[in-house]
């Protein structure tokens, strides 16, 4: 199989961000006019964390939160884990698997360059990584 890097996934593609100062409802706003899952939240030219449908419905719907009065700082996703433009997509996606999130952004020298989310990877990647699960699956099974 022919090894894909982030940078060919985000060739083209425009990273979306706010500002930890914008509200939720404005947030989503942005989301939904760029057809994108997840914003990064940036002050000035740092990354401060990752703003994500999920966290609408987990931070909060879930929770009662006002949209329109909660800004997307007190409610995004920190740390954020990020990875560089050479890295293979198929290791992105395993740190994605393993760490349980859904977007990924791509940062060489602490710029930002643009996001990679699991829709990215419905291919060849996604393939192989439910392989290694499958297997490991299988190997834990024989052990019990």
């Amino acid at each position: 199989m022919q090894q894909r890097h982030l940078r060919e996934i985000i060739a083209g593609g425009k990273l979306v961000s706010v500002d930890g100062n914008t509200t939720v409802v404005e947030a989503a706003r942005v989301m939904t006019q760029s057809r994108i899952g997840a914003l990064v939240v940036m002050h000035g030219n740092n990354i401060e964390g990752i703003f994500s449908e999920r966290d609408v419905v987990n931070r909060v719907v879930a929770r009662g939160l006002d949209p329109k009065s909660t800004s997307v700082y007190d409610v995004m996703t920190t740390p954020v884990i990020t990875a560089g433009p050479e890295t293979k997509a198929i290791d992105a996606l395993r740190t994605m698997q393993e760490s349980g999130f859904r977007h990924l952004p791509v940062c060489d020298d602490g710029h930002p360059l643009g996001v990679v989310s699991l829709r990215d990877f419905l291919g060849a990647e996604m393939a192989e990584v439910q392989d290694e699960i499958s297997f490991e699956h299988a190997i834990e099974e024989e052990l019990w």
